[in-house]
């Protein structure tokens, strides 16, 4: 028996899908579905050996951003007709019927970029061999607001059509002999500058008038793209100030960026809900040892079928935060992970390829983090152990903490059990240790062993944070990590230069003591966040942990202050800074 399949007939509700499906999207997704079709197009012609895609400016329109392909199939008029021109299912297919990367869904590029550019785009494509080759404008019509591809008139027939011949192609495609295929972001209007506009979009810039080198559209495609392309894309360099070319630069693919000029690298196997995947990590130099066009700073990613999947607009603060829920707390802006799945996994994306779908369910970022810090490489450790601010006195620092928590949460406490005494390299220390919990009934399901868990009970027992401090002045005062169950105190933020000057202000023109009021900054300003997050626990111990955690957020904890511990640190540092005083008189 045969059925009737639905059909889209209605040029209206064609438009208006493709504005629906556009909603939201980037407008840098638009360059890679352009840089994947010109991939396709490289693969499914078996007949010419030399194939490269390009992303340069236009050889027409100067101010635009032009994809080239050459070696790849012609696109003459029924194929345009029959893939471009609808909202079939295009596929990412070529010559053996296999696919690359993520099935594009049938919506591709015309979806991205269309509902953000009235003038569309344009494609010319040269058959090898041939003198005249075709082109076509696919665009938003100005009267009727349909998507159309434009009528043009031909020269070469004497007649209009939406497929005149063309003649001029870029010198790619002329040098190339072959086969050739340019497709222009033509923008919403003729003096609008898509190649800059791209450039900015895809850096990031916060300048309006940033972009136009080319290295933001590099750094987007090379970690958009997680393997090598199967075909080689280039990007085009330009002289920002003069608009000069400069040269072409190679996109390589994330994996081997990382592999070839990380400072650290490595790979750990994980498991995360029945799915296995491989964590590639990676420390990126510090920007005075290396400068790399590629990536600047870090982030998480998935990564599936030689594509990564992240928000690449994710602003700066997130990125690192999520670094820090994969346990990275030090300088977590110089590290990338990337959880790889196998090809054969069945995933799919989002419309704006920056999530996955795992049997229908969106996959959560983290419970992949969660996993990987609980299997956390010891070079990564090493790492951050080289790279935090320690000193001798940080065990001092433990120790005066504890003793307060201890006078200010237990001393007359019946209830309450003690705090956890461990030093800060995980040695146990001289002061007694809390009562082992019962062992828990073989009947009941076993408690689950992740970091979130573990971390909830010892929050439960009012056992204090371990603690580490850092340098770093674009982070913020004081951090409390959750799953870590870790204090992070940053001695480079303005927060504490100022609360150390306001000290030092106190003792006049010179203070003589100055290493101790440090040292006194620290352990106060450690003692005060403890005792916000167990004051918290005690009582809002009904609350859930979101809300309790939204009290533990940065600006909570740095306003955990007042001008009475500034005076408590000036009366105890004082006898040393008089004692100095009077040993340097009589020196």
């Amino acid at each position: 028996m045969q059925g009737y399949d639905i059909k889209m007939n209605s040029v209206t509700a064609v438009t208006r899908l493709i504005n629906i499906l556009g909603t939201g999207i980037p407008m840098s997704l638009a360059l890679r579905e352009l840089v994947v079709n010109g991939l396709e197009a490289c693969l499914r012609n078996s007949f010419e050996t030399k194939k490269c895609v390009y992303v340069i400016k236009d050889h027409t329109y100067t101010n635009k951003l032009s994809v080239v392909n050459v070696g790849g199939d012609f696109l003459s008029e029924e194929i345009f007709k029959k893939h471009l021109a609808t909202l079939g299912n295009t596929g990412n297919s070529f010559a053996e019927g296999q696919t690359i990367l993520d099935d594009n869904k049938g919506i591709g590029a015309k979806v991205a970029y269309l509902p953000q550019a009235k003038d569309g785009l344009l494609y010319r494509s040269l058959e090898a061999g041939e003198d005249l080759g075709i082109t076509a404008q696919m665009c938003q019509d100005p009267e009727s607001n349909i998507y159309t591809v434009r009528a043009q008139h031909c020269p070469h027939s004497h007649s209009d059509t939406a497929f005149p011949f063309h003649e001029e192609f870029s010198p790619l495609v002329e040098e190339h002999g072959g086969t050739g295929t340019e497709v222009v972001c033509m923008g919403n209007f003729a003096d609008e500058d898509t190649w800059t506009k791209f450039d900015h979009i895809c850096s990031k810039g916060t300048r309006k008038d940033s972009g136009g080198t080319g290295y933001g559209i590099l750094r987007y495609l090379s970690q958009r793209f997680w393997l090598k392309p199967a075909v080689p894309v280039k990007v085009a360099m330009y002289i920002e100030a003069t608009g000069e070319y400069k040269y072409l630069h190679s996109v390589e693919g994330l994996q081997n960026v990382l592999e070839e000029k990380a400072k650290l690298y490595g790979v750990v196997p994980l498991q995360v809900n029945g799915l296995n995947v491989k964590a590639h990590w990676a420390v990126l130099h510090d920007a005075r040892e290396y400068r790399s066009h590629v990536v600047s700073d870090g982030f998480t990613a998935f990564a599936w079928k030689g594509e990564t999947y992240f928000d690449f607009n994710q602003s700066s603060y997130s990125k690192k935060k999520d670094i820090k829920d994969c346990g990275v707390v030090v300088k977590s802006n110089r590290a990338i992970i990337v959880f790889e799945f196998e090809d054969e996994v069945s995933l799919c994306s989002n419309a704006g390829r920056t999530e996955l779908v795992h049997n229908n369910a969106k996959l959560d970022k983290a419970l992949f983090h969660n996993e990987f810090q609980k299997n956390m490489p010891k070079e990564l450790l090493d790492w951050q152990d080289e790279n935090q601010e320690s000193s001798p006195d940080d065990e001092d620092i433990e120790k005066w903490v504890k003793r307060q928590l201890k006078k200010y949460f237990f001393e007359d406490s019946e209830d309450s059990a003690s705090p956890v005494k461990t030093t800060v390299t995980g040695e146990p220390s001289d002061d007694p240790e809390p009562v082992d919990p019962p062992e828990p009934d073989p009947d009941k399901k076993p408690r689950s062993t992740s970091l979130r868990m573990a971390a909830m009970g010892k929050l439960r027992s009012l056992r204090p944070p371990t603690f580490r401090f850092i340098n770093e002045p674009e982070e913020p005062l004081v951090e409390f990590h959750f799953n870590s169950y870790e204090i992070v105190i940053n001695i480079g933020s303005d927060v504490f230069k100022h609360r150390e000057e306001n000290v030092l202000k106190m003792f006049g023109l010179t203070c003589h003591a100055k290493e101790y009021v440090e040292q006194e900054l620290k352990q106060h300003i450690l003692l005060q966040v403890m005792c916000r997050i167990i004051e918290i626990q005690r009582s809002r111990a009904k609350i859930t942990l979101e809300e309790k955690q939204s009290y533990w957020e940065p600006k909570c904890l740095e306003g955990c202050w007042g001008w009475m511990n500034e005076r408590e640190i000036f009366n105890k540092v004082k006898p040393r800074h008089e004692k100095m005083i009077v040993l340097s008189n009589a020196a």
